[in-house]
């Protein structure tokens, strides 16, 4: 290579006489060069450098935000789910629809809390339903979306003409097969039940709220695992 043109690319020579060389280098493609590493050198750079104050004194940096959403408000505010474990399957609960007269109301709530405290979704229309919502429509929702019924039998109940239909639908729905349950809570002429209940299982309301729970639980354990 010609002497020239070494001390071209040594000094950074802006010559026009050498401007024809192909590999040429002035000062300012070497300046450019040099500022584009360097400045890629900052940008891959880990150490975070902290703002200065014009004084030289470095300005103290606040704490990190917390979130304020509860760890069931990550997991979904619109469907209940369990499993929220950081990395673990988030699995959908059974929801389990309450088919009742109003006058039972106190017993449905409280088999509910039960039903909740192993790992079910009670829906309990006295509880989910506000004033002003049309009842017809988010009862019909409910049943959509449940998959096991419990229906508390009474002289009210089986007279009532909300609790036959709501009995009607999930007889005549397959993914509610081996999942309804009634529970006799008074007295009731055998004549006014429904006859396909009297051929299920009836669970008497005397054992109270926690056995009747357990046993409509381990009955759901049960078909599941048959499925």
């Amino acid at each position: 290579m010609p002497r020239e043109t070494q001390e071209c690319r040594r000094r950074g020579c802006c010559d026009p006489a050498h401007r024809g060389r192909k590999r040429h280098y002035t000062q300012r493609s070497k300046v450019s060069m040099n500022f584009s590493q360097r400045a890629g050198n900052e940008r891959n750079s880990k150490v975070l450098r902290k703002p200065a104050q014009p004084n030289g004194k470095e300005i103290p940096r606040s704490p990190p935000r917390q979130s304020l959403l509860t760890k069931h408000d990550r997991a979904g505010r619109h469907g209940k789910m369990v499993g929220l474990r950081v990395g673990a399957k988030q699995k959908r609960v059974m929801q389990v629809f309450f088919s009742y007269d109003n006058s039972d109301r106190n017993f449905a709530k409280s088999l509910g809390d039960q039903l909740a405290k192993r790992g079910l979704s009670p829906w309990i229309a006295d509880i989910e339903l506000l004033p002003g919502d049309n009842w017809a429509h988010a009862i019909g929702e409910a049943l959509k979306r449940s998959r096991a019924m419990v229906v508390l039998l009474s002289p009210d109940s089986v007279k009532s003409e909300y609790v036959r239909r709501e009995v009607e639908f999930a007889l005549g729905d397959s993914k509610f097969e081996g999942k309804v349950f009634p529970v006799l809570l008074r007295a009731t002429k055998a004549k006014d039940v429904p006859w396909i209940l009297r051929t299920l299982r009836i669970l008497d309301a005397k054992q109270g709220p926690n056995r009747v729970a357990a046993s409509i639980a381990d009955a759901l354990k049960m078909v599941a695992s048959l499925n």
